[in-house]
């Protein structure tokens, strides 16, 4: 379901337009000359970059309303491209 989402997140929060990313929305941290320039691997350095970076956890929330004609149908929420990270304790 595209449009405009809210977003919350550790030291992130905002809207965000789907489909895109954080980065599209400009959130998370800006990257610019210094944070590009303090990288010691040169390879890693030169490597293209988004100008917005956001790794960690993201709640995306938006209010749907469910026409009554689908009730008592079951519905499902399909995710393109989630970074999915898996905590085995």
């Amino acid at each position: 379901m595209g449009g405009k989402w809210s977003v919350r997140g550790e030291g992130v929060f905002g809207d965000a337009v789907l489909p895109g990313t954080l980065a599209d929305s400009a959130l998370g941290r800006e990257q610019n000359y210094e944070t590009w320039n303090a990288v010691s691997n040169k390879q890693e350095r030169y490597a293209l970059r988004l100008q917005h970076q956001y790794v960690g956890e993201a709640v995306w929330s938006r209010r749907v309303t469910v026409p009554a004609s689908l009730a008592a149908k079951p519905l499902e929420l399909f995710m393109e491209r989630v970074m999915w990270n898996f905590v085995c304790f």
